[in-house]
């Protein structure tokens, strides 16, 4: 190990993982502090590549500080476990796609690392192609971590849907459960109509206060064409069943053509009572099955 001065031959771009970070906070400290640790390198084909502390050392180059590096004795591959093993950064999951992509380049053994960013080795291939997706959604992925449900299902999709599909989230404002939700309806709409347009739904004449929830009823009413008729009188027929024992659910977008039923048991008689109770309003659970039926196909 030794300390080298800032030179010409000292380059970032090797272990730079690094995807949608804010430096101003770690700016005002070196400019307040000076550099608090040193940043690490290797030599690698005659130059340092700087493996840990690559912002502090950028930042501190852009403020023209005289920065020393410590230079270690460590192969790509020595250099690349330390940095992922120490660091305390939660890697968002483009960073994760990025360092999964630097293994596979260099062989490096997914299990030596894997655990310290947090997902399963299961997920590995599913993080690998998040770097195939578009700009814009890598930035949404990576500054929104939750976003990353909605990015796994436009992966299969063609680049042009993909972006109007994103379109659509940003115009309408969804947030993630409704960015989700719409990528299934569409699937479901492809089955049903290969042919469907999604840029019939980019200018929707839609109240901008509230664009999300009326354009989610605006393509439900597209996917489900009885939508709001049926869950009227799905509704009436679920106040009509006369049952202080059991209670009947269904999913609300018609997503299922299943009731599910909670059965309030406190003493072996109730068991009869339910019985009789489901005898009693079997008319009326025939009724909701098909209401469902008709509203998902």
């Amino acid at each position: 190990m030794k300390l080298l001065k800032t030179g010409k031959n000292v380059k970032t771009d090797l272990f730079n993982f690094s995807f949608s970070r804010s430096t101003t906070l770690l700016e005002t400290s070196i400019k307040t502090n000076g550099l608090a640790q040193l940043p690490y390198g290797i030599v690698v084909h005659d130059s340092i590549q700087i493996y840990e502390g690559l912002k502090r050392y950028t930042i501190a180059l852009e403020l023209g500080l005289d920065i020393d590096i410590i230079v270690k004795e460590l192969s790509i591959k020595e250099a690349f476990l330390e940095k992922i093993r120490m660091s305390s950064t939660k890697y968002n999951p483009i960073e994760c796609a990025a360092i999964l992509t630097f293994a596979n380049t260099h062989h490096i053994d997914y299990d030596l690392f894997i655990k310290y960013l947090g997902i399963n080795i299961e997920n590995a291939a599913a993080y690998l192609k998040l770097l195939t997706l578009p700009l814009s959604i890598q930035q949404k992925t990576a500054t929104e971590p939750e976003f990353l449900k909605v990015s796994q299902l436009l992966l299969p999709k063609h680049e042009k849907d993909i972006l109007e599909i994103y379109d659509i989230i940003i115009n309408y404002k969804l947030n993630i459960n409704q960015s989700y939700e719409l990528c299934q309806i569409i699937d479901e709409l492809r089955l049903k109509d290969a042919s469907f347009k999604l840029d019939s739904l980019l200018n929707l004449e839609i109240n901008s206060a509230n664009s999300a929830q009326e354009f989610m009823t605006h393509i439900k009413h597209i996917r489900y064409p009885n939508y709001m008729q049926l869950k009227s009188v799905l509704n009436n027929a679920l106040k009509s069943i006369k049952s202080s024992h059991i209670r009947f659910d269904y999913k609300d977008n018609f997503e299922s053509d299943e009731v599910s039923l909670t059965a309030s048991i406190r003493a072996p008689q109730d068991i009869e009572k339910i019985i009789s109770e489901l005898e009693t309003n079997k008319n009326v659970i025939t009724k909701l099955l098909s209401i469902i039926k008709r509203g998902t196909h």
